[in-house]
């Protein structure tokens, strides 16, 4: 539930009996804690609380603190004590997870971004041309918003879902001839800004 609760036992211990030759206290025999802090340790009591209760029970004179602690871990680490490997694996584990929750936050943004522009032109156009429009129109349209359009994974869709209109409604011949099947293009135009974040939606991460 917290962040010690990333260091392995061994070590956990270890830097406690360094907390503890630094402050000159007696250092007790760290077997029985070793016991004591794998027989304390729970969801609700993690390895921090369980470090300060099981040294405190030995040597009452002593209060842990968070940052001497950490510090500690950090020395013992960096001595290759027992425990290092899992900490630094455990460590890699959740700077992955945080990079990965990154960089969903900074997709949902960019999507939020694409789709708020393409909603904003589109439902004006369609505001404005109820029931038809020329085909100079739509381009103009089509233009506009690809003229806002960034370089990420969800615009990238958006232009190939534009490029695909120009071609179905024929927007590159007789731009003064009104569009046939208005209706259609509507409905394209409509669900335009929800194509590009549906086909880069990533995976739900666990």
């Amino acid at each position: 539930m917290d962040i010690e609760d990333l260091v392995p036992i061994d070590l956990a211990v270890a830097a406690g009996k360094a907390y503890l030759l630094e402050l000159g206290a007696e250092v007790p025999d760290l077997t029985p804690i070793l016991a004591s802090v794998r027989e304390h340790l729970t969801e609700q009591m993690g390895i921090f609380a369980c470090i300060q209760k099981c040294f405190a029970d030995v040597s009452s004179d002593v209060q842990i603190e968070k940052v001497g602690f950490a510090r500690h871990v950090v020395a013992t680490a960096e001595k290759g004590e027992s425990g290092t490997k899992s900490l630094a694996d455990n460590c890699a584990c959740l700077i992955s997870r945080v990079g990965e929750l990154q960089r969903s936050a900074e997709r949902q943004r960019a999507q939020s971004r694409v789709g708020a522009r393409v909603d904003r032109l589109g439902a004006a156009f369609l505001k404005d041309h109820p029931t038809s429009a020329t085909r100079a129109e739509v381009r103009v349209l089509l233009e506009d918003i690809e003229a806002g359009l960034d370089q990420t994974l969800e615009a990238d869709y958006v232009y190939v879902e534009i490029r695909r209109i120009r071609e179905e409604f024929k927007l590159g011949e007789d731009l003064a001839q009104s569009v046939s099947e208005y209706s259609a293009l509507r409905t394209q135009l409509g669900g335009l800004q929800y194509r590009g974040v549906l086909a880069s939606q990533p995976e739900s991460l666990p």
